[in-house]
């Protein structure tokens, strides 16, 4: 069904349960899972660094849950800065970089003016990916 699975978490609860979903799904099917962060580009250096930090911390607490689940899981940190293109055009250049089958990303189900100006790297991906994503959506308290 699947071998290698790519998530994208970005520290929200909704990536959480991206993340949650995606490690599930991987011990059900035994595949690799591949858990990705992308740091955005634009930030000055100071500020960027933390945001590298940060996601490094993600990325670590990502790996110990897959180890206690015993599922088998590489980590990405995806620097932005140093590729052309956005959030969403780092997940499609690592899904075919890691052969991903499946993509698992949170969507913050933003609707009307919120989704116009901030705009949904899950809907761009969901539009324009050419390996099935599965979208997992905030809980009713997020």
């Amino acid at each position: 069904m699947y071998d290698t699975i790519l998530v994208a978490i970005d520290g929200s609860p909704c990536g959480q349960r991206a993340l949650d979903e995606a490690m599930a799904l991987a011990s059900a099917v035994h595949a690799r899972l591949e858990v990705l962060h992308v740091v955005e580009s634009g930030y000055e250096s100071g500020f960027r660094d933390e945001l590298v930090r940060q996601g490094q911390k993600l990325l670590a607490l990502a790996k110990a849950k897959a180890d206690e689940l015993d599922v088998q899981c590489t980590t990405i940190l995806d620097d932005a800065e140093d590729q052309l293109g956005d959030v969403s055009s780092a997940i499609t250049r690592t899904s075919k970089r890691v052969g991903a089958n499946l993509l698992v990303l949170g969507t913050h189900g933003r609707k009307g003016i919120d989704r116009l100006l901030m705009g949904s790297v899950a809907e761009k991906l969901a539009r324009s990916a050419v390996t099935p994503v599965l979208l997992v959506r905030p809980d009713s308290g997020a």
